[in-house]
């Protein structure tokens, strides 16, 4: 095949730009700092669990007191870690509205359900983010509910592994990631109204504080601190050829056997974030049904080795040659 001069020219030109643009992806890596490898904090991730779930919050039902100050607790520890404000108004909240609801006994669960209309109370997503100078405006979400079920019928619901151990490792990575410098950014985020039909990611998707689509990703973690250290559970939906890119990267993991679910009964918010044409998975323990929605989801049940392991992986992971391929292509 023979080429007009003119073509030669723009292919050319293609070329040298395509070749610039690696060297100074390459240049800018060079002069990064080396990674700052802060070991990950068991005793981080238990502290979390234990105040979170404890009864200063009352089992952080969406709309209560107890979530409010849930939200405040988990907006102080991201103005501690320098996170840059992602809610509205500069702030790290982004309020919306709940539906009127009830709790009832549902075999061994306890669960809310709708009685129709909207109720006068509000929940509170928290939303912070780590912005990446070499490429700002690209994000991974990482995601996890901190809503529960809050008391019934004299009953604490400490709620500890559902959701406070998604949570505490998310957390633990904004602890850890703060010091490195990621190629792209991250938008940690902490849903409210989970437990009443996914309310708060579905508000995020219909009313978001970042252009949806500058989001490349959504790690979403339910329910991750129960049974053995390496049985894990995903749950995918969105693009699937990006989830299934990322499941089959995970199962190669030497410390991970995950289970791919195809869950028709039980949900997360990954559901919700994939409505905005975002690969989404969550992450679960096997064992996560163990006493969830029941009053005996306490701290003592956790097995916080995991939740180490856990979040370990998914620090390298974000850290891995792996991902950084997987969003440039």
């Amino acid at each position: 095949m023979k080429f007009t001069k003119g073509a030669y020219i723009i292919l050319l030109s293609f070329i040298i730009v395509s070749v610039l643009n690696g060297c100074q992806s390459k240049e800018y890596k060079k002069h990064l700092p080396p990674p700052v490898n802060i070991e990950i904090s068991l005793e981080e991730i238990k502290k979390t669990i234990e105040e979170l779930s404890s009864p200063d919050f009352a089992g952080r039902r969406a709309g209560s007191e107890g979530e409010a100050e849930a939200a405040l607790f988990i907006a102080q520890r991201l103005k501690e870690l320098n996170l840059v404000p992602l809610g509205e108004n500069s702030t790290y909240f982004q309020a919306f509205p709940l539906p009127q609801v009830d709790l009832r006994s549902n075999g061994k669960r306890t669960e809310f359900y709708l009685m129709g209309g909207q109720s006068t109370l509000k929940g509170d997503n928290v939303l912070g983010g780590l912005i990446s100078r070499e490429r700002p405006e690209e994000f991974i979400l990482l995601s996890a509910h901190y809503d529960h079920l809050g008391t019934w019928q004299d009953n604490l619901y400490p709620g500890a592994n559902d959701n406070c151990s998604g949570v505490s490792v998310l957390l633990e990575l904004a602890r850890v990631l703060k010091e490195e410098e990621l190629p792209y950014s991250i938008i940690f985020s902490f849903w409210s109204g989970e437990e009443m039909g996914l309310i708060g990611s579905n508000h995020f998707v219909n009313n978001p504080t970042i252009p949806l689509e500058k989001i490349r990703l959504n790690i979403n973690l339910d329910s991750v601190g129960l049974g053995k250290n390496k049985e894990f559970l995903i749950w995918t939906a969105g693009p699937q050829d990006i989830t299934q890119e990322v499941v089959s990267h995970w199962s190669k993991w030497e410390d991970f056997i995950i289970k791919e679910e195809y869950s028709i009964e039980h949900s997360s918010n990954h559901k919700t974030i994939a409505k905005g044409q975002i690969p989404a998975l969550t992450i679960l323990a096997q064992d996560w049904l163990i006493d969830n929605h029941t009053p005996h989801d306490i701290p003592g049940k956790i097995n916080y080795e995991k939740l180490k392991n856990l979040t370990t992986k998914i620090m390298e992971y974000l850290q891995s040659e792996e991902i950084e391929s997987l969003l440039t292509s």
